[in-house]
C-alpha cells in the first residue's frame, strides 16, 4: 500500500534528489556538534593521561640527585687475588 506523503521506493529518482544549503549546513553542525562532544567526554582521561606523565616527570627529577648518590656509594665487590698455585701442587 501507498502512504501518503511517502514515495514509494520504485519511484524514488536520485537525480531529482537536491540538497540545499540548510541541509548541508545541519550535517556539517551535526558532525562538528558529534565531534567537540567526545573530545569532551575523553578530556578527563587526556588530562589525566598528561597529569600523570608531569608527575612521573618530576619524581623521575626529583629522585635522579639521589640515585647518583646511592650509584657513588655502593660498592662493588673487589676482586681478590688468590694464589692458585695451590693448584698445580707447588704450594
Amino acid at each position: 500500500m501507498h502512504t501518503p506523503g511517502k514515495i514509494p521506493y520504485w519511484q524514488f529518482n536520485l537525480r531529482e534528489l537536491t540538497v540545499d544549503t540548510g541541509v548541508m549546513t545541519a550535517y556539517i553542525v551535526g558532525y562538528l556538534i558529534t565531534a567537540i562532544t567526545v573530545f569532551i567526554f575523553c578530556l578527563p582521561a587526556i588530562v589525566l593521561f598528561v597529569i600523570l606523565l608531569l608527575v612521573a616527570g618530576a619524581l623521575r627529577v626529583l629522585v635522579w640527585p639521589l640515585e647518583l648518590v646511592f650509584r657513588k656509594l655502593r660498592r662493588h665487590p673487589k676482586e681478590t687475588q688468590t694464589d692458585q698455585s695451590w693448584l698445580l701442587g707447588s704450594g
